[in-house]
């Protein structure tokens, strides 16, 4: 006798919650690739014409770094938590679907933190950046 197609989802109903994990996860990951391809390259390049005169806020740029080259891993954790808490854990069915909630948006909320600190260190450099032309322009230029 085969099973009905009703039994067979009420065994199914963890596969729900990992698939909203993975739903908010992917648009992350994405996020974090065009970071490190586009984003961070392209605030080094600006903090660079700045110069050394925003040196203060360099640690933004070091965090942000060590987020985007460990984000790997740092998935690579989530899914080993998940794989233990399936098999180790009895009472894990009972917290699955709040647990992968909660980790959907703090991955999210730290994805978009990086994105926002990436901003940030981008309007630091912008006041040396939109002075450099005067400094330069008065070097140049011999006064009187």
């Amino acid at each position: 006798m085969t099973p009905s197609p009703l039994a067979a989802k009420k065994t199914d109903k963890g596969l729900r919650p990992y698939l909203h994990l993975l739903a908010y996860g992917v648009p992350s990951a994405l996020f974090v690739i065009f970071a490190s391809f586009v984003l961070l390259p392209k605030v080094e390049q600006i903090w660079k014409v700045a110069g050394a005169r925003v040196s203060k806020a360099e640690w933004v740029i070091g965090l942000c770094h060590t987020f985007v080259d460990n984000f790997n891993f740092i998935i690579i954790a989530i899914i080993l938590f998940f794989i233990a808490l399936e098999n180790l854990w009895p009472g894990w069915q009972a917290v699955r679907r709040p647990v992968t909630k909660v980790i959907a948006w703090v991955v999210t909320f730290s994805v978009m933190s990086c994105m926002t600190w990436l901003c940030v260190t981008t309007c630091l450099a912008l006041p040396a950046i939109l002075a450099k032309p005067a400094q330069d322009a008065q070097t140049v230029a011999p006064s009187k």
